[in-house]
């Protein structure tokens, strides 16, 4: 052809470059997607972690000192302070776990948005 040389040369360096562009640009979004996809889901396993941990162990736990202390205050063992202080300390640990619950469920959310389909191990 008479013009391989000025234009036709130039294009296909030109279609190449653009393939070279769309594959880095191609990378470049699937690694964001994929640290996305990890600092979701480190996050909810630790605040997994963190939920089991007051649902099983510190909230029960606070609950049998709240019941010791309503006894205790029934018989003049313990004064109202510190029964007021045991009925406290439990509404921060609820208030806790469902502030990490609430995490934990935007979290999951985020998650579903980036991959695209619905989670089915959830809380």
């Amino acid at each position: 052809p008479i013009w391989q040389n000025r234009k036709q040369d130039r294009k296909v360096d030109e279609s190449l470059e653009n393939i070279r562009v769309a594959e880095k640009t191609y990378d470049n979004s699937k690694n964001t997607v994929d640290a996305k996809i990890a600092i979701l889901v480190a996050s909810m396993e630790e605040t997994h972690d963190r939920i089991q941990l007051l649902n099983e162990i510190i909230i029960p736990q606070a609950t049998q000192s709240l019941n010791s202390a309503i006894a205790g205050y029934q018989v003049n063992k313990i004064d109202f302070l510190t029964l007021l202080n045991n009925l406290l300390t439990i509404f921060s640990f609820e208030l806790d776990y469902y502030r990490l619950l609430t995490t934990y469920k935007k979290d999951a959310s985020n998650l579903e948005f980036i991959v695209g389909q619905p989670l089915t191990n959830q809380i």
